[in-house]
This record gives structure tokens, C-alpha cells and sequence, in this order.
């Protein structure tokens, strides 16, 4: 039997008397939680063992750098820096040590496998086992710091009254892990270069093209011929490759967008909205409704105002800003009356 990955046992293994913690339970009845660490001196913390769950952490820093050290069943497993933001996975069915040296604060997702299978058939996709990428480990994710944002405030919050709203985080980490962190690929579907799938440059170049045309999109038959496919087998082909269609994809592009500007400006959603590519606001709220499990209002309040926020503008400069977006339509308007008159004296 091993150490549990979350709570008190988790914050006894690091030397603390306790620790706060979010638990939320599945429909299957699977228990996943988020635990928050935290030290202030500068001494260097040696783990006791914990682990042996059948289960995954996952640990997103929330300050940095620091330097730390793992290992696993005995053996290092790593040996790096740590900056502010970057998430890092580990498989937690082994018996794991670490040491961290300076003040840490950081977030720990014990997420269990089963959790992880039951995601899988929810969202029709093969079963996978672990969501450890070494190519993860140490990069930063939009979408997860988004969700510890929530989450953090959350800790100290009655828990009644805020249970529904952290179990709708947890359901949209758990979506976000398995469709872009699974095993290896983005989507835990077969690899781009299994039958019927798009070859790697061509994957590559449609999600470049995508993300070049955020904001006004770009469409189906453009991105086929760039392919050299057909708009049908393109659109067949990324659906295998990424297990999303590229409308999807490119959704949670805008997403991920908007989550960025939320946390780092204080701009009117409706602005966000149509900067980040979405047609309205209400397209908006249901796009990130969807798939962050709760309105973008009900994230912005629950993250609370970012330190560097930039203020939103003044009514001068959105009366000039609403006359530079007429003045752009009205010249698009002569361009495209231009152009059909001349392709009108061309026949």
C-alpha cells in the first residue's frame, strides 16, 4: 500500500503539518484532488517516500525558479530547474523522492488512472494509461495555470458552496489532460501517420495556417489544397490525426487566446470575444462554457484582478477605436467593389 498523493499524507512527506486541499469525486466514484504546498524559508527539503498509487500527479509551479531534484523507485529522475508556471508529470505508481531547495508554492493534481479511463470512454477515445509526456514536463499550459487560478481561491472557500464549481474544474482538467497530454500524442487517438491520418508536415502546416487566420479563420477547401488533399479526406484525415475536427482545433486556439488576455488585461469580455476570433460574446461564453466547465465571467471572477492587468479603455478610445473598425469596413467594401467591377470589364 502506498503514500496518498494528496492531502495531509502528501504535505507530511514534505515536512508540513498540513496542507490545503480540493477532493472531487466521479460518478464512478473516483476521488480526484488538488493539494497546495507551500514553504517560505530558504532550507532544502528532502521528501519522504510517498507514491505507489495507482494514479498520476501532475504539479504546476506557482513560483520559481527553484531548483529541485527527483527520483523514482531509488533511480534520479530528474535533476532540473523549475520555472514560475511550468507543469511537470509524474507517474506516481512508483515510489517517489524529491528534494526542492528555496521557497516553493505549487499545486498538486493527484488525477487516478481510473479517472483517466473513464474520461477516455466519455469522449470516445482509446484508452490510455499514462498522461506523463516527457516533452511536457517543464513547459507552461495556458489552460492548466487557468484552472489553478480557479482553484487556488477555492482552497479557503466554504466548501458547499463552492463544491459544484470545483467539480466542473476538475471535469474540465481532466477533458483538457486527456484530449492534448495522453501517452505521447495530443489527442490519444491514433498518431498522425496511421492509416487515414495526415502526414506529419501536413498536420504541421494546417495547424500553422490555422493559427496565422486566428481571428477571421480560414477555410476547409484553402487548407485541403496546401495539403494536396481533398477538402473531405483533409477534414477525415486531421479528425484521425488530432481526434478533433479543425474547426474544434482551431476553437480552442481562440480559447486558449482569450484565457491570455483575461488573465493579463481587464478588457470587456465582448472585446476579448471578437480579438480572440469568436463571432460575439455568446459565441463566446458557449465555445468556452464547453470546455472550461464554466462561464468566462465566472473564471474571470474566480481568478480575481491580475496585478498587471491593463485597464480597459476609455470611452475616447473606443469611440476611436469604433471609428477606425468602421473606416477598415468601408474600405473593404470599395476593395471588394473594386474587384468585382473589374473582374465584371475583364469578361
Amino acid at each position: 500500500m502506498g503514500i496518498a498523493t494528496y492531502g495531509s499524507c502528501l504535505a507530511r512527506s514534505f515536512g508540513l503539518p498540513s496542507a490545503a486541499t480540493l477532493t472531487s469525486r466521479m460518478a464512478d466514484g473516483c476521488m480526484l484532488a488538488v493539494t497546495g504546498l507551500r514553504q517560505d524559508g530558504q532550507d532544502t527539503v528532502t521528501t519522504l517516500a510517498f507514491g505507489r498509487d495507482d494514479a498520476c500527479l501532475l504539479a504546476l509551479q506557482l513560483r520559481g525558479p527553484i531548483v529541485h531534484k527527483v527520483w523514482m523507485d531509488g533511480a534520479e529522475l530528474t535533476n532540473q530547474t523549475m520555472e514560475k508556471g511550468s507543469v511537470w508529470f509524474y507517474d506516481v505508481g512508483h515510489a517517489v523522492t524529491a528534494t526542492i531547495t528555496g521557497p516553493f508554492h505549487c499545486l498538486l493534481f493527484h488525477i487516478p488512472r481510473s479517472a483517466i479511463a473513464a474520461t477516455c470512454k466519455a469522449l470516445g477515445l482509446r484508452q490510455i494509461h499514462s498522461l506523463q509526456r516527457d516533452e511536457d514536463n517543464g513547459s507552461a499550459d495556458a489552460i492548466i495555470q487557468s484552472i489553478g487560478d480557479c482553484l487556488l481561491p477555492q482552497l479557503h472557500a466554504e466548501p458547499t458552496l463552492s463544491q459544484p464549481f470545483v467539480d466542473h474544474l476538475f471535469q474540465a482538467l481532466l477533458n483538457h489532460l486527456v484530449v492534448r497530454h495522453a501517452s505521447g500524442i495530443e489527442s490519444c487517438t491514433r498518431p498522425s501517420n496511421a492509416r487515414g491520418g495526415l502526414a506529419a508536415w501536413q498536420q504541421r502546416r494546417a495547424q500553422e495556417l490555422m493559427r496565422e487566420h486566428l481571428i477571421e479563420g480560414i477555410a476547409l477547401a484553402q487548407m485541403a489544397e496546401v495539403c494536396r488533399l481533398s477538402t473531405s479526406a483533409f477534414s477525415r484525415g486531421f479528425r484521425i490525426s488530432t481526434g478533433v475536427s479543425p474547426h474544434e482545433w482551431l476553437l480552442q486556439r481562440r480559447i486558449d487566446c482569450a484565457l491570455e488576455m483575461m488573465r493579463a488585461t481587464a478588457l470587456p469580455l465582448a472585446d476579448i470575444a471578437l480579438r480572440a476570433g469568436f463571432t460575439d460574446q455568446s459565441h463566446f461564453t458557449r465555445s468556452f462554457g464547453k470546455r472550461i466547465g464554466v462561464s468566462p465571467g465566472a473564471w474571470r471572477r474566480a481568478s480575481g484582478p491580475h496585478e498587471n492587468a491593463v485597464p480597459p479603455p476609455t470611452r475616447d478610445r473606443r469611440q476611436a477605436a469604433r471609428s477606425e473598425h468602421r473606416l477598415q469596413a468601408r474600405d473593404s467594401r470599395r476593395t471588394a467593389a473594386l474587384r468585382v467591377k473589374s473582374m465584371a470589364q475583364s469578361l
